[in-house]
């Protein structure tokens, strides 16, 4: 890729935008792939089609989201994953109405008074301040940013943004700002040395395509960066008709009838269409151990399943799943929380983690998206290696299992422990699992005991931990938990290793935590 580096620096006054209070209905959500939540003040809202935007919104994309947003002025904005974006002061502008003409009669006069002017009330042109604080997103901009393009600003961590009617993509890669600038022209705006300089990409510019560094450098470049797709595509298609998509309905709601054209959203990273006749190849199957703590009005849940529909991070942490949920099937996407706790075991395959500090998304069958809001609790999670088949179990024998692995134990108030020990016994005869475990959290030991059986979809157990103390105190305590097996590289029938999440109580408190365990000793 040829590279080059242009000085055209003028010097030119920085842009500030000041924020004031939101302003409500600018834009909607129109499509959402993975994890993704608006986040408006001290609330965090699941992303989902439909779901109205207003000024001072934080949009934001986990590490497979996407999110696609149409705005009132007609812009369109698509989100890449691990994406934050604020709509800092998104005011959208309003066309100028006339008032019922008035006129009064001549003072003394008996005519008819003549008519009068419409008189015409002034409104707001609109004012589109936003930041990228990191991630990236491409747009197609809207009236405000071809009417006036002092009205329109992105800040980034390394730039200030400005428009003259056009259709871009920018992303932040580690230090850097990349840019491609797909129609129209990009100003963009940075501190030097020499103070603030500004550059101009795009149409009849020397480049259409650049990086812009943290220390103020501006690079050029012949070719759009390669994240940005091969041979100069977009790798996101955004199309629209007629109108370019402003909301005209004066009911505001979801279809497109009236005077709104339809919008139409894909993204190349959807998965293709397979041609007359085809079928998608089978996928692996997953062992997925999963729980949390309180949870709608409840102390929590343990589950445990096998699915095909798994997704890790660059770094092996799970990031999306399918998996059980007390309403039925789900799909889990990690939103905006993070990971943490990340392991992984080499001898079993087995994977682990917990995802905290945001809000993970669901997507439950037949009854709709839902938030998980885990900035005070966590979410814990082991999966197996993936398999064409669940691993087959012995029908004899017993095993006692040696703890490997684990995720620190948390409860619903913000606190994380210590998983002190914990240990798993197996009676494939009687088709039995026993399991203890001992941590402290919060200033409080919790000792727990149980036993429970093995479920019907073959490497599956789920029981309950009859002895529960915290402090030396049983009364009103109880617990339950859940796993799989995960399996058999020794060829001797035992499996190699097996997670379980547990999820103990004491009707006040509820604590969640993971556990893998291997080296078998039959």
């Amino acid at each position: 890729m040829l590279r080059s580096n242009f000085a055209r620096g003028l010097a030119t006054a920085a842009l500030f935008c000041l924020a004031t209070p939101g302003f409500a209905g600018v834009g909607k959500v129109l499509f959402v792939l993975g994890g993704a939540s608006v986040e408006r003040g001290e609330t965090a809202l699941a992303a989902q089609r439909g779901l109205e935007l207003e000024s001072g919104d934080t949009l934001v994309t986990g590490l497979s989201g996407r999110m696609h947003v149409r705005l009132d002025d007609g812009a369109m904005l698509t989100l890449k994953p691990d994406t934050r974006y604020e709509l800092t002061e998104y005011e959208v502008p309003e066309e100028a109405v006339a008032d019922e003409p008035v006129a009064a009669a001549a003072t003394g006069s008996t005519a008819s008074p003549e008519p009068a002017a419409p008189l015409v009330r002034t409104r707001r042109s609109g004012r589109a301040f936003m930041s990228l604080i990191k991630g990236g997103f491409r747009t197609i901009t809207g009236l405000i940013g071809k009417t006036d393009k002092q009205a329109y600003q992105i800040k980034t961590p390394v730039a200030t943004i400005g428009i003259r009617g056009t259709h871009f993509e920018t992303e932040m890669a580690g230090d850097e700002m990349l840019l491609a600038v797909w129609d129209g022209i990009v100003d963009i705006v940075v501190q030097t040395s020499d103070g603030t300089q500004s550059w101009s990409f795009g149409e009849g510019q020397p480049y259409s395509f650049g990086v812009v560094g943290n220390d103020g450098s501006v690079t050029g470049l012949e070719e759009p960066p390669a994240q940005f797709g091969a041979d100069g595509a977009p790798p996101l298609q955004l199309t629209r008709g007629g109108n370019g998509g402003r909301r005209g309905a004066a009911d505001g709601d979801d279809d497109d009838s009236g005077d709104r054209r339809p919008v139409e959203v894909r993204s190349t990273d959807d998965p293709a269409d397979l041609g007359d006749g085809e079928q998608e190849p089978p996928q692996p199957t997953t062992s997925i151990a999963m729980g949390t703590g309180p949870y709608r009005g409840s102390s929590g849940f343990a589950s445990a399943s096998n699915s095909t529909n798994v997704t890790y991070g660059q770094n092996g942490e799970l990031v999306e799943y399918a998996a059980g949920h007390p309403d039925g099937a789900a799909i889990y996407a990690i939103g905006s929380a993070a990971v943490s706790d990340i392991g992984f075991d080499p001898d079993t395959g087995i994977r682990w983690g917990r995802w905290a500090d945001g809000v993970a998304q669901l997507a439950i069958a037949g009854v709709g998206q839902e938030a998980l809001d885990l900035n005070n609790q966590s979410l814990h999670y082991i999966t197996g290696p993936a398999g064409d088949n669940a691993p087959v179990l012995p029908i004899t024998g017993t095993a006692t299992y040696t703890l490997v692995g684990n995720t620190n134990p948390t409860d619903g108030n913000g606190n994380v422990g210590v998983l002190g020990s914990a240990s798993l016994a197996a009676n494939f005869t009687q088709q039995t699992v026993s399991s203890i475990v001992n941590l402290a959290i919060n200033e409080s030991v919790w000792n727990a005991s149980g036993s429970g059986s093995f479920g019907d979809n073959g490497n599956l157990f789920s029981g309950s931990y009859n002895d529960v103390t915290v402090n030396g105190n049983s009364e009103g305590n109880s617990g339950l938990f859940s796993g799989f097996f995960a399996g058999d590289d020794n060829g001797d029938a035992i499996p190699d290793g097996a997670g379980l999440i547990y999820n103990l109580t004491n009707g006040t408190d509820a604590v969640t935590g993971a556990a893998v365990f291997g080296d078998p000793s039959p």
